[in-house]
């Protein structure tokens, strides 16, 4: 981070020292200013200031002054984001961006820490052998499901994703032996989705959760648990919308789906390309 090295001052001249303690108190004037103008700023040389960017890693000014401002900028609205109101009546338009992207960033954050690499293994490994793979749940996580339904098209595998409770159903009591089943729901505590869980596990089909409440009935009754750790409530009344936890779900689902694809990376990269080939030759569509 060069925001620490510059805190830290660590092997740096004193003449660089003072151009790290200009830097940390007036770094958003970096964004305009020459290397010529900014030794002027600090009293040193741009010598001087070029060799401190080195010594920050960057190859010169240029690359110096691009990675820094983009630290900056972030550290300046890198602040706690309540996951249930993450913006105020009276925060400017820039505010509420740099929010939500921070908020954002912190789902996914936390989903990667929640990770059980082990438990990665396990689920790409029955992803990969399975011949069908159902997705069940409702609400808002129905678009991130569309999204990974797609995704798994592409590379040739049969998913089933649908609103609708009984055609979701139908695909619990019809799920073949190779399936792998996912069943998404924040509280964990959906009835439908429990449901779900449970037929799929009276016919001893695999189960995967993906959910906020590992103490749930929905995890009791899955194989495997992935936390998404949003912080958000699952209760409208205290919440604007569910930014946070569609963020993590989302992300989730494009790990699955990149670890199936990394699973047989040649396989499906071939696959793809001939996909999108055919998809062009035929329609001339190229989405």
């Amino acid at each position: 981070m060069i925001l620490e090295r510059l805190k830290e001052c660590e092997g740096f001249s004193k003449t660089e020292c003072q151009v790290a303690r200009y830097l940390l108190k007036n770094g958003g004037m970096v964004r305009d200013a020459s290397v010529e103008r900014l030794s002027e700023l600090t009293e040193s040389s741009p010598a001087t200031i070029v060799r401190l960017c080195k010594k920050l890693g960057a190859q010169g000014y240029r690359d110096f002054r691009v990675a820094f401002v983009a630290e900056w900028e972030q550290s300046r609205h890198k602040v706690a984001i309540d996951a249930n109101m993450p913006f105020d009546r009276d925060d400017s338009h820039e505010q509420v961006a740099w929010k939500l992207g921070n908020l954002a960033a912190n789902a996914i954050n936390n989903a990667i820490s929640g990770f059980d690499w082990q438990q990665v293994d396990r689920v790409t490994n029955i992803l990969a052998a399975s011949d069908v793979v159902n997705v069940f749940t409702v609400g808002t996580s129905i678009p991130a499901a569309l999204d990974f339904k797609t995704k798994l098209v592409r590379i040739g595998r049969q998913v089933n994703v649908d609103q609708d409770a009984f055609v979701q159903r139908g695909y619990a009591i019809s799920a073949p032996a190779q399936s792998c089943n996912i069943l998404i729901s924040l509280s964990g505590e959906t009835e439908m989705i429990v449901s779900y869980a449970r037929i799929l596990q009276a016919r001893g089909r695999h189960t995967l959760a993906i959910t906020a409440n590992p103490a749930s009935r929905l995890a009791s009754e899955c194989d495997e648990v992935i936390c998404l750790n949003s912080n958000e409530s699952d209760s409208f009344s205290r919440k604007i919308e569910t930014f946070s936890s569609f963020d993590a779900t989302h992300f989730v689902l494009d790990c699955l789906y990149c670890w199936l694809f990394q699973a047989d990376y040649d396989r499906n990269m071939r696959h793809a390309r001939e996909s999108q080939k055919t998809l062009m030759e035929l329609t001339n569509d190229s989405r």
